[in-house]
């Protein structure tokens, strides 16, 4: 682990900031894995176009804002509303969102929270 490149971090190894963002990304993977699961869902492929926002020049630096997008592919007959719903309810289940989300508000009186955006692939192919 080291600090990001503008502090002299060496860019070959993760920093903090990419670590939390991992962890959101990582844990509401698994929270829909495990419900798809329950659900008997077959997902085929799962990626998520994840983001942080740490705006510079506050006076202390924070991530003000993680966005997750996740793509999912599933097999053939599957409920999209179904898979849509474990999406939302992955995010509710996954502990690093809640912790996000009751941070409180910034100096704007935005909420300091994990945004979530998704959408769902769906398989054109007899899984």
């Amino acid at each position: 682990m080291t600090a990001d490149a503008p502090f002299g971090g060496d860019p070959a190894y993760p920093n903090p900031e990419q670590l939390l963002l991992a962890a959101a990304a990582s844990c509401r993977l698994l929270s829909f894995l495990a419900l798809a699961a329950r659900a008997h869902v077959d997902v085929l492929e799962y990626a998520d176009d994840a983001e942080a926002e740490m705006p510079v020049g506050r006076e202390r630096m924070r991530i003000t804002r993680i966005v997750l997008r996740p793509r999912v592919r599933v097999g053939d007959g599957t409920d999209r509303a179904l898979v849509t719903r474990l999406l939302h309810e992955a995010h509710e289940e996954c502990y690093v969102a809640r912790l996000a989300h009751h941070r409180g508000r910034d100096r704007a009186g935005g909420h300091v929270l994990m945004s979530v955006y998704g959408s769902v692939k769906w398989d054109s192919a007899r899984a």
